[in-house]
């Protein structure tokens, strides 16, 4: 794989131009360090000073999570396959979220472990899980929202624009989540539907999702 085709390689310049703020700090904090000694100094620069430090070990911590995310995905080391919430994620992950999946993937934690390169390559969870429905109506795009499903992902469509079997398969899988479970958010027992201001609703997401969680 060549140097521009890895992780580290497309940081090159990011980490770079990092490094070379963080090298210029040192010397600014002295500076108003420095400047803050003086008694006959005009203003006091103590919040300046405070901005200062935390931008150093804020862009220090920055500079340290790029390196480690990039030798994750660079050694192809193996990651959690969902969130800590259990929610699958899909698309380029934050460098702090993908230490997170490495970490539960190597003490064990984690519930099914994958490849990271691989889960960025598969674009049909990665459209799973935006929410937008792709449906265009009156040549504009439909304003609705995909359905959620158990696992966290997303349906095809809205619901008015799923198909019957679609539909079907969706309300299978929630009835199997109220029969299965109490609802976290509303109380109801196991086989009640879920409430919402008093009135019976759609299966809460939290509910739904408990399909996925162990135990279930």
């Amino acid at each position: 794989m060549q140097a521009d085709e890895t992780a580290y390689g497309q940081l090159t310049d990011v980490l770079g131009q990092l490094n070379a703020i963080i090298q210029r700090l040192p010397a600014a904090e002295d500076s108003v360090a420095a400047y803050q000694q003086r008694v006959d100094r005009y203003l006091a620069l103590g919040d300046l000073a405070e901005a200062l430090s935390w931008m150093h070990e804020s862009l220090q911590m920055a500079y340290m999570e790029l390196e480690s995310a990039a030798a994750i995905v660079d050694q192809d080391r193996p990651v959690d396959s969902a969130y800590g919430t259990g929610r699958p994620w899909a698309g380029p992950q934050p460098p702090r979220y993908l230490l997170g999946l490495a970490d539960r993937a190597a003490d064990g934690t984690a519930r099914a472990t994958t490849s990271y390169r691989a889960r960025l390559s598969d674009t049909r969870l990665t459209e799973s899980m935006d929410p937008a429905c792709p449906k265009i109506m009156d040549g504009r795009p439909c304003s609705g929202t995909r359905v959620n499903r158990a696992d966290g992902s997303r349906a095809a469509a809205c619901w008015p624009h799923l198909t019957a079997e679609q539909k079907s398969e969706i309300n299978a899988e929630r009835k199997k989540a109220i029969a299965a479970n109490a609802c976290a958010e509303c109380g109801v027992a196991a086989g009640e539907k879920c409430i919402q201001d008093g009135r019976t609703t759609t299966v809460h997401q939290r509910r739904l999702r408990a399909l996925h969680q162990p135990g279930s």
